[in-house]
């Protein structure tokens, strides 16, 4: 597999962790109980250099600065980062 395609895969595989955390933020700020899927780690896969690097390295670091509780602040982090790394990843 070349770097491009193991780019992509990392990436995809983080935008799925974000839409799966950020549907468990909108469970909790509903009050019902959900399961808070742990951060994966950070792929070894991916480029080391480039743009899909930067924005992984970007988006882990959001990762782990975002409040799990009040549970509207997590929604709404989780939320905009979601939004951002889709809008970084197609301008």
């Amino acid at each position: 597999m070349s770097t491009a395609d193991d780019d992509r895969i990392a990436l995809d595989l983080l935008d799925s962790h974000l839409k799966d955390l950020w549907r468990a933020a909108i469970e909790l700020q509903r009050g019902n109980r959900a399961v808070v899927p742990e951060a994966p780690r950070e792929l070894a896969g991916a480029a080391a250099d480039g743009a899909a690097a930067e924005l992984l390295r970007w988006a882990y670091a959001e990762l782990a600065g975002i409040p799990r509780s009040p549970a509207d602040v997590f929604a709404r982090s989780v939320g905009s980062t979601l939004m951002e790394v889709r809008r970084r990843r197609s301008p």
